[in-house]
């Protein structure tokens, strides 16, 4: 079970303000979840079955489509230009 002082310590790095109620909770939770952490590396995991046979990704080729495809796919989309989806930037 973690200290209060730990948990205070925690709480500090987050930068969350606890009461004395919710430093006994977190630290029971934190603890339990800490305890769970602590036993994975006594599961045996070569007895697992694989779930795919390797690379599952597919090559991202570009294709033609037809005139009514295209018109289908652009009627779809928020914003577009000519025959260019507009989509909102993901990277900054």
């Amino acid at each position: 079970m973690l200290s209060s002082e730990e948990v205070k310590a925690i709480a500090n790095l987050a930068r969350l303000e606890l009461n004395e109620e919710e430093i006994k909770r977190y630290g029971t939770e934190l603890s339990a979840i800490l305890e769970y952490v602590g036993a994975l590396p006594e599961v045996d995991i070569k007895a697992e079955v694989k779930t795919n046979s390797g690379d599952f990704l597919r090559a991202d080729e570009a294709g033609d489509w037809d005139q009514d495809e295209r018109l289908s796919a652009l009627g779809e989309a928020e914003e577009f230009n000519k025959e260019f989806i507009k989509v909102h930037r993901v990277l900054e």
